[in-house]
């Protein structure tokens, strides 16, 4: 009986363990199998990281390998991914040389795309894509390439050229300060046309010429002729700039009859006897003539380093002993031409000229062109005074009596007013008022009692100017 009980207790104390064992059996499966999972998950995406990252680094040693083996044999890549890759980059690398050679293409395009004047030793080369004009002289020792620059060309000429004022406001002649331009050539002049907004039209003239009757060309007469096509009067001031390189090689760039040798800033104002500027590299010269017969006298010339040349405006002041070298410009200077302004009525012109004379010889056969001006009145004969002369006897006619003639009294007067030849206001300019100036100095230097009366007449001309111009302020 004790032995019933006992393992009936027995069987009562486990029966509990063995449900629990049984649960723990059924639950321990379970979380077996959901853990599993999760590493399961975890290796696959570390095993596919690393495949990608292998994949990556096989991929480029393919690459660097095929780029050696292209380089040595020209072979090409051996994979399809890889020969994509090379196809893309042998694309990219055609448009790349492409556009290289397009560029280039262009550049060249833009070198070529000019027309020349030339005649003994002076050469005009036009850029028709900025407007721009190149100056060139001949060498003869220099067979391969007998024109020499004497303006800076690698800029296609742009840093030579024109600036017109209007009102105060510059604009320069060249496509870079937005002015149309339109060419014209002869065999021996060029003409460049600029049209400045609807306001100005200037006209940029070179004439090839020579110092001797039926020479060889030897300058350029250069004339600027601006029209006022506004229907207001407007104020016209002229800046000529020259990038000249001739100098640029000696230690002094320019000389001037007053200072002989110009080695920094300089300016003056041009006369009689300080009427022409040099620049030279001890062969090749050019001689700016600014005072004279056909030229119309700049109120001021300035030689400075290129970028205070063209900050500078007509009324500037300039720092003499300035060096030529600036900041963004090494031993680089200008020459500057200015003409003040000048008020123009509408559908009014202005004149403004000048000459270049080119030399091989540093002008050293030429002392006539540096010597002072001297007006050409001044080589006229004095006029020759006529004694008065008796007038005509006529025979008597049928026994009527003839008197030496007399003014009837019916007879036509001269309104000597009336056939006055008045003054074109169209027509008046600095160079003319500097003409009259010029004849009456040179009258009144060789006799002024005989030449009293033609100083008379250009004296009320100049009077007539006077009044031109103040009714046109």
């Amino acid at each position: 009986m004790k032995k019933i009980l006992v393992s009936l207790l027995c069987v009562f104390l486990l029966a509990p363990n063995l449900s629990f064992a049984k649960k723990s059996k059924n639950s321990e499966p379970e979380k077996i199998e959901s853990t599993s999972d999760k590493k399961a998950e975890r290796a696959a995406k570390k095993a596919a990281k690393k495949a990608e990252r292998n994949a990556r680094l096989s991929a480029k040693k393919a690459e660097a390998a095929a780029k050696k083996s292209s380089a040595k044999k020209g072979a090409s890549y051996p994979d399809e991914k890889n020969t994509d890759i090379l196809t893309k980059k042998a694309t990219e690398a055609k448009k790349t040389s492409t556009a290289q050679s397009a560029s280039k293409d262009s550049s060249s395009k833009k070198i070529y795309e000019t027309f020349s004047v030339s005649h003994g030793i002076v050469k005009i080369q036009s850029v028709m894509e900025n407007g721009a004009v190149l100056l060139f002289i001949e060498d003869d020792g220099n067979k391969q390439d007998s024109w020499i620059p004497v303006v800076e060309q690698r800029d296609l000429g742009e840093s030579t050229y024109g600036s017109l004022f209007i009102d105060g406001i510059e604009y320069r002649l060249n496509t870079s300060g937005n002015v149309a331009c339109a060419f014209e050539s002869g065999s021996d002049f060029v003409t460049i046309t600029y049209k400045v907004r609807d306001i100005a039209e200037v006209k940029a003239n070179y004439v090839l010429s020579s110092r001797k009757p039926a020479g060889e060309a030897n300058c350029i007469l250069i004339s600027y002729s601006i029209l006022n096509r506004d229907r207001k009067k407007h104020d016209f001031a002229l800046k000529v700039v020259y990038n000249t390189i001739l100098g640029e090689s000696r230690a002094a760039h320019f000389r001037t009859p007053a200072n002989v040798a110009v080695s920094s800033e300089f300016s003056f104002q041009p006369s009689p006897e300080n009427n022409w500027v040099i620049t030279s590299d001890g062969r090749h010269a050019l001689c700016f003539s600014l005072y004279g017969d056909e030229i119309t006298p700049p109120s001021n010339v300035a030689m400075a380093n290129k970028n205070v040349i063209e900050a500078s405006r007509p009324e500037g002041v300039f720092v003499e002993g300035r060096p030529f070298t600036s900041v963004l410009a090494y031993n680089n200077s200008s020459l500057a031409l200015f003409w003040e302004k000048f008020p123009v009525p509408m559908e009014s012109e202005i004149l403004y000229s000048y000459k270049i004379n080119f030399s091989n010889a540093d002008f050293q056969d030429d002392a006539e062109l540096l010597k002072p001006y001297v007006p050409m009145a001044e080589f006229l004969p004095p006029p020759e005074i006529e004694e008065p002369q008796m007038p005509f006897e006529i025979a008597p006619q049928d026994g009527i009596p003839v008197s030496p003639s007399s003014p009837k009294e019916d007879a036509e007067q001269i309104d000597f007013e009336t056939e006055r030849n008045y003054l074109d206001p169209m027509k008046i300019n600095p160079q003319y008022v500097q003409r009259l100036i010029d004849q009456i100095n040179a009258l009144e230097q060789t006799d002024p009692a005989v030449n009293r009366e033609k100083i008379q007449e250009l004296q009320a001309e100049i009077n007539e100017v006077l009044e031109i111009l103040r009714s046109r302020r």
